[in-house]
């Protein structure tokens, strides 16, 4: 899932990041992508009560050189969580 040398943190509120520094295929970032999803889409259960858990996983990749700011990376990978969640919505996920 989440590999050693990767940094998953809180940014507040319900908000999580995993910073990816390492070269990753497409394909090996759409795995961990459905395995964090798999995770959390796993119910919680505290004593005799199961909540369910969701999450929705925007993905946006940044390459060395990029012009971006650490702001303006952060506001675009929250604009890709946000297109995530409305494409899961549109399921009915």
């Amino acid at each position: 899932m989440v590999a050693p040398d990767d940094v998953a943190g809180r940014l507040g509120g319900d908000e999580f990041v995993v910073l990816v520094s390492r070269e990753v295929t497409k394909s090996e970032l759409d795995d961990m992508v459905a395995q964090l999803r798999l995770a959390l889409d796993t119910p919680a259960t505290i004593g005799a009560t199961s909540l369910p858990i969701g999450a929705s996983i925007g993905v946006l990749e940044v390459h060395l050189g990029d012009v971006r700011t650490a702001d303006e990376i952060l506001r675009d990978a929250d604009l890709a969580m946000y297109k995530a969640k409305r494409a899961r919505r549109s399921l009915g996920a």
